[in-house]
Parts: structure tokens; sequence; C-alpha cells
């Protein structure tokens, strides 16, 4: 891979997706990043 230590995360931002859901995600995505 060229970007190894890239991490990426998948938000929907859709009227169907809970705002919960996205700063759930969010959270998810910040508490990997420094491991």
């Amino acid at each position: 891979a060229a970007y190894p230590d890239v991490r990426i995360a998948a938000i929907d931002y859709d009227p169907g997706s809970s705002a919960v859901n996205q700063a759930n995600r969010l959270k998810l995505l910040l508490s990997t990043m420094f491991e």
C-alpha cells in the first residue's frame, strides 16, 4: 500500500443516518489513530 498508516472512515451523511451514528464513527476513527 502506498500509505499504510492512513485511516479512512466511511461516514453516511444522508438524511436516514442519525447524528449519533455519525458521531460514533468519528469517535471510533479518532480512538484508533494513535494505536
